[in-house]
């Protein structure tokens, strides 16, 4: 598991999209030291090598039945640049590259409120137990984005 942006391998970095947040706030890749991860983040790298990190979502290889996804496993934002659309922005990028799975572990209140609100993207429900996709109606509401076992069988793809 991605513990902390000590896992990114900067000297794979690749500039996605220059000041996509505004001057400064570019979106940026890079591998990371978890086999088969890639990290989307956003911030500014400084002349000197230092970096300015304001928001990244983690992400691992992944196979849903024969169809090759990003499983979202980490994702943060810094207070300071929070309610900018930054998370979003990562996940709309992150499904460009592949269909983004929500992560094996579940999801906080709050995950699941941008990954609801991620408008422009087709949004599926994956049901674990019978490795099947099936209608959002049948998914239990309050198993929808919680950590533990049963709400765990229910994942969402994006893109």
């Amino acid at each position: 598991m991605l513990l902390a942006t000590r896992d990114f391998v900067l000297s794979s970095l690749e500039l996605v999209e220059e000041d996509a947040f505004g001057p400064g706030a570019s979106v940026w890749a890079c591998d990371t030291t978890i086999a088969k991860g890639r990290a989307l983040w956003v911030g500014h790298r400084n002349p000197d090598g230092t970096t300015e990190l304001y928001a990244y979502l983690a992400l691992i290889a992944a196979n849903l039945g024969g169809l090759p996804v990003m499983e979202a496993k980490k994702a943060w934002t810094d207070p300071e640049w929070r309610r900018r659309g930054l998370g979003r922005g990562l996940l709309l990028r992150a499904a460009q590259i592949a269909p983004v799975l929500s992560d094996s572990d579940g999801m906080t209140d709050e995950a699941f409120a941008q990954w609801n609100s991620s408008l422009g993207l087709r949004k599926r429900w994956w049901d674990e137990k019978t490795r099947n996709f099936v209608a959002e109606a049948t998914v239990p509401q309050e198993d929808r984005h919680t950590g533990y076992a049963q709400g765990s069988r229910w994942r969402i793809l994006l893109g």
